[in-house]
């Protein structure tokens, strides 16, 4: 006896892509049937991997458009993105055949793609609330959904291309980005990497914390605005327009740490431990 699901297995599955225009494919009878859970279905694989109905998180991730009092799914869309995850080579009929399921880590993809509020609510109710009740209630197999190889492999290779959107877009060290990027995108699949964790290099220096008015306490009783023109005096910043910038030598001894209070946000300059002494020489010097 078998059950009969049309999924759409990633490139390099060790399950057989269907020939084209037969997008059905006989899992095991081992495989639960999809259970329902808050418009959602899904159900666990023999393998432990999570699979969610294709037409469930397109429409639950805002990937639709309204004509007149009709959604549709934009089909389209849907495949440009599959397609871009190198998530098998399929039609636009297959996408849209009814019982399409697609496995947890191209789910997240697809969420980060979405990326607006709708998506982001969804994520979270999906992450909460969908795939517990789905491995509680829609288990069978007695291996771990959180170590399959195929869910592994897709948050490794995510860790990759986020830490790269990271260090191009806020120009931070290799060690800090890819240990941001292993904690969004732990979050994002709802997985434990704690063993890919103690794989992350040192940092190239220690990462800072410190303000000017901690600095001034450590240091002797100096208040914030002489400790900056100390580090200005040192060519580690600079001011512009009101706003003091690190220089290139200052990098390597501080962070830019994103802030945002009362509706602003910006940058602000936290220094490491590794400045102390330079500002205690300048200070003796001074005297």
């Amino acid at each position: 006896m078998s059950n009969t699901y049309a999924f759409i297995p990633p490139a390099g599955s060790p399950v057989m892509a269907p020939p084209v225009m037969a997008p059905t494919v006989t899992l095991p009878a081992s495989i639960m049937p999809p259970i329902n859970i808050e418009g959602v279905n899904g159900f666990i694989d023999t393998d432990g991997t999570a699979w969610l109905k294709l037409e469930d998180c397109a429409r639950g991730l805002g990937i639709v458009e309204k004509k007149g009092k009709v959604e549709y799914i934009r089909w389209r869309t849907v495949n440009d993105y599959l397609k871009e995850f190198d998530y098998s080579s399929f039609s636009q009929e297959v996408a849209k055949v009814q019982d399409a399921f697609i496995p947890e880590y191209i789910f997240y993809r697809l969420a980060m793609k979405a990326n607006n509020a709708i998506a982001n609510a969804f994520q979270d109710k999906i992450a909460r609330v969908i795939l517990p009740a789905i491995r509680k209630h829609g288990f069978y197999a007695n291996h771990s959904a959180n170590f399959n190889a195929h869910t592994l492999a897709g948050a490794i290779d995510e860790v990759g291309l986020v830490t790269q959107k990271i260090r191009d877009v806020f120009g931070v060290e290799n060690g800090i980005a890819l240990a941001k990027a292993t904690s969004m995108v732990e979050q994002f699949y709802n997985l434990k990497l704690d063993h890919l964790k103690e794989l992350l290099p040192p940092a190239e220096h220690d990462v800072g914390f410190l303000n000017a008015t901690q600095i001034g306490k450590l240091v002797g009783d100096i208040n914030s605005r002489n400790v900056n023109q100390i580090l200005v005096r040192l060519g580690l910043q600079e001011k512009i327009d009101g706003i003091y910038h690190l220089t290139d030598l200052g990098k390597n001894f501080a962070e830019l740490i994103p802030f945002e209070k009362n509706g602003h946000s910006g940058y602000q300059i936290r220094w490491n431990t590794s400045v102390l002494e330079l500002v205690r020489k300048d200070l003796e010097n001074a005297s």
